[in-house]
Formats: C-alpha cells, sequence, structure tokens
C-alpha cells in the first residue's frame, strides 16, 4: 500500500491550495496550461471566484477517486490483517471481495452531529451485499439486533436520502439502537467479526481545559466529549473533582484544535484555556525498601520482577501505575489502600504533577491489623508511596517527539541550526540530493511552535511526521 502514500505533486498525491478560502489545485491545472499567476490574479481582483472555479472539494475528491485504492482492492489488502476472530473461510471470502450480492456486512464510523434530533446516526461504510432501509443486522460487540431508520448516500459534505445502499459505499445510516465505532455488522446473531486492538503509538502530551459559557450545557458537553474521545485514538478527558473544569488530553494541538471545532459546530459556547505540555515525574530506579517504622517492605519502580508474579493486582492505569499487594486485606483496607494510590498518581504528593510507570508492590503481613480501615489503609499508603518516590529518585520528565523531516539536500544546514536553536537532539542526517532525512527528537513545548518555522526556512518543501514520544528528565542534557 505503500505506493498511495508518496508525496509527489507530478503525480497527484499533493494539492496545492488553502482550506482557509477553500480551493485547490493539481498536477492537471498545470498541464492545462494555467500557472500560479492566475490564482494571484484572483486573489486581487475576485478572491470569491476561487472557490467556484478551483473549489477544493473537487480537487481533493478527484485525488482520492484516481490515487486511492478502489474498495474491492483496499478491502482485500487490509481486512486480512485486521481481523481479531478467525472467521469461516465463507466470510473472509466476503469480507475480501467486496461483493453487492454477498451476505450484507458493514462497518461503522464516526457518530454524526447535528442530525434532525436523530441520535443514533453514524457514518458507515458498507463492506459487502446491499444495505436496505427498515431491515434489522446483528451488532458483533453486543450480538444484539439494531435496525435501520434512515439511509444517506454521502457525497462530499452533502447526503442523498436513499433506501438502498450497496457495497463499497460510504453512507450516513441512523439506527435504533446507539453503537460503538469499530462494530461490524452483520446478517446473523452467530457471526462475530472483531478488528484487532489498535496499538496507538503516541500518547497524550497536551492538555486543555474547557468550559462551558451557558451553565446548562455542562452535562452535554461531557457527555458528547466522551463520545468523541471513545472513538478518537490518543485522546482523552477527565474532570478536575475539585474545580469541577474539563480536562481534555491529546497527542497534539492539532487533535485538541479539531476537537474544540466540533464541540463549536455541535452549537456549544465553550472557553478553551492555553494548551499545557504533560511533564510527569517518573522513577530513575528500581528499589526494595523498607518503612523501618512501620515495619514494612516494599518494591518500587518502573518494572516488576518475575517474583512478585504471584502478588495481587489491585488496580492499573493508562499511565503504567500499577499496585500490586502480597496478602489480600478486607474491602475497607483494599478501597482505602487503592484510593489514595490513584489520587497519588494524578498529582504527587513529592511534586505535584502525574506520576508514570511507578510499579509499586507491598509486602504485608496478612496479621496486620493497620491496613483494616479505610482511613488507616490511606495513611499507610500515603507514607509508603511518599517514602518510595524518594527510594527510587522519583523526578520530573517531559515529553518529546521523536521527529522525522523529509527535505531536499539544500536546505539541510538552515533546519538544522534551528532544530539546534530549539535544544533538540540529533539522532541521524541522511543527506541525498532531493529525498534528505533528519531524525531527531524535540521537546513537545517546542513542537508548538515549530511549524510555521520549518515551512519558511525550507520554502514549503519540507515534510515531518512524530512517528513516537518518549520522556527524558528536564535538564538532562
Amino acid at each position: 500500500m505503500d505506493k498511495y502514500l508518496i508525496p509527489n505533486f507530478t503525480k497527484g498525491t499533493i494539492l496545492l491550495g488553502s482550506a482557509l478560502d477553500g480551493w485547490a489545485i493539481d498536477i492537471d491545472y498545470v498541464n492545462s496550461g494555467k500557472n500560479i499567476i492566475d490564482i494571484i490574479d484572483l486573489y486581487q481582483n475576485e478572491k470569491f471566484q476561487l472557490n467556484n472555479n478551483i473549489k477544493l472539494s473537487n480537487a481533493v475528491n478527484k485525488a482520492i477517486i484516481k490515487k486511492f485504492p478502489s474498495p474491492k482492492e483496499g478491502q482485500k489488502n487490509k481486512f486480512p490483517s485486521l481481523l481479531k476472530t478467525d472467521i469461516n473461510n465463507d466470510y473472509t471470502s466476503i469480507l475480501t471481495t467486496c461483493d453487492a450480492n454477498n451476505d450484507p456486512i458493514l462497518i461503522i464510523g464516526r457518530q454524526e452531529r447535528n442530525t434532525s434530533n436523530i441520535k443514533n446516526s453514524f457514518i458507515t461504510r458498507v463492506l459487502s451485499g446491499s444495505i436496505k432501509k427498515g431491515i434489522s443486522l446483528y451488532s458483533s460487540l453486543s450480538n444484539k439486533p439494531v435496525r435501520i431508520i434512515r439511509i444517506s448516500q454521502v457525497y462530499g459534505r452533502t447526503k442523498q436520502s436513499t433506501n438502498e445502499i450497496r457495497s463499497g459505499n460510504i453512507c450516513s445510516i441512523a439506527f435504533s439502537d446507539h453503537l460503538i465505532s469499530g462494530d461490524i455488522l452483520t446478517n446473523s446473531s452467530s457471526v462475530k467479526i472483531l478488528l484487532n486492538d489498535i496499538s496507538y503509538i503516541q500518547e497524550p502530551v497536551v492538555a486543555i481545559g474547557i468550559e462551558p459559557l451557558k451553565i446548562k450545557q455542562i452535562g452535554k458537553l461531557q457527555k458528547l466529549v466522551a463520545e468523541i474521545c471513545e472513538y478518537t485514538p490518543g485522546l482523552f478527558f477527565e474532570i478536575n473533582k475539585i474545580t469541577g473544569e474539563l480536562i481534555v488530553l491529546g497527542v497534539g494541538t492539532l487533535q485538541l484544535d479539531v476537537l474544540s471545532n466540533e464541540l463549536r459546530d455541535a452549537n456549544f459556547d465553550i472557553e478553551i484555556s492555553t494548551p499545557i505540555v504533560i511533564s510527569y515525574e517518573m522513577p530513575l530506579e528500581n528499589k526494595h525498601g523498607q518503612i523501618s517504622e512501620l515495619n514494612i517492605n516494599y518494591y518500587a519502580g518502573n518494572i516488576v520482577p518475575n517474583s512478585f508474579s504471584s502478588y495481587k493486582k489491585l488496580y492499573g492505569d493508562d499511565n503504567n501505575n500499577i499496585l500490586y499487594i502480597k496478602t489480600m486485606i478486607n474491602r475497607d483496607g483494599l478501597e482505602g489502600i487503592i484510593e489514595v494510590f490513584r489520587q497519588s498518581v494524578r498529582v504527587s504528593p513529592n511534586t505535584g504533577k502525574r506520576i508514570k510507570n511507578f510499579v509499586l508492590v507491598i509486602d504485608n503481613n496478612e496479621n496486620d491489623i493497620r491496613f483494616d480501615k479505610y482511613e488507616d489503609a490511606m495513611i499507610m499508603g500515603s507514607k509508603i508511596i511518599k517514602d518510595a518516590l524518594i527510594n527510587i529518585n522519583a523526578i520530573i520528565h517531559e515529553p518529546y517527539y521523536n521527529i522525522e523531516i523529509l527535505l531536499p539536500e539544500k536546505y539541510i544546514g538552515q533546519i538544522l541550526q534551528e532544530l539546534q536553536r530549539m535544544k533538540s537532539i540529533i539522532s541521524d542526517v541522511i543527506s541525498k540530493k532531493d529525498d534528505s532525512k533528519i531524525i531527531a527528537s524535540i521537546s513537545v513545548k517546542e513542537a508548538i511552535l515549530m511549524a510555521d518555522k520549518l515551512r519558511q526556512l525550507s520554502d514549503g518543501n519540507a515534510f515531518w511526521a512524530f512517528p513516537s514520544v518518549k520522556f527524558l528528565p528536564i535538564n538532562s542534557f
């Protein structure tokens, strides 16, 4: 599939245009004898004609049709590696052939907003067969039937109501019940087609606060943000229990900008805080320790040794913070120790930062009554956690994007100077005339303001991606 992803204007896989003004051109426009001077003239004299003469949506749809694989080719290449469970050969064949004469199968995409008060409307792709209004299909996730209430064929930003849609098409379907993005619907309750869980290599490193200007919108806003986070990789939310503020965490500012626009499109009047880069308190070492006055041993660090495999796991979160205990205690004590651990990894008792990669194993005695009560367990747990964080040299780390920049050779010097000014870590420079690459790590704080500068220094010829994130101790170099 790599042949569809190579950026090249002359091959039609790159467009030149402006999303703000709604226009775009491709290589066919240039080959027709027109050039950029014509566009400049329109900007100066009849700017409104840009959107009419060289409409952005037309150029994008044309490029997709010409350069992206057809549904038949795409499904044949994609689905064998996407399936989580083994299904019989008949359904494997159905999924990979995209034939309108086969059994109906469709996959649920994102939920739609502003759909005339119809709650359960989703953008959907028909993978096989023919889908008709009024039929019922079975969810692979819940095994329950859902009825199709309305079907609309999707053409870019417009829709056209229809009673039937065939395989290979993208459509808008309103269902009788709520569904989850990624669910696959079939015409048999005995068939479950599940997709592999996607391991998203990026993680949240930037956060914003979102506050509705109208108090009556708070509940609906929280519900909508929760739904969007459900189907958006790398996007999470939480509510500050003290201030009540809605905090959304994302992999970058662009993702958070898209969320903000989606909320405004749903008619929410909101105020967005300035993006905040998320730093973490993280351990540098793995150590055993003992709180002598309590006579309690513990192990803390970022890796659980095999010798603790028999211990009971009490808690774990998305930041790889895990709590184990040797001997189970009563319910009140368990709830107390879990709650103080959960609170501590959200707000460190030492730095006030979030904690990441903190594994704590409490080596308690079954006769130790100090864990019996909720309050006593919280006090005991708090002392153990504070001591453990100090013992393992937990310090603040800041996030860095691993960045790969593709650019012509003549721009390497200027870009390297800029990266060094931003205190980036240069890993490698591969110098070729038209296909050079810089591999580096740059702090997320600097990367937020980097895009315009790289475009300027490379005359728009640089392309870059952030394939992953890592965390480095502050002032480590």
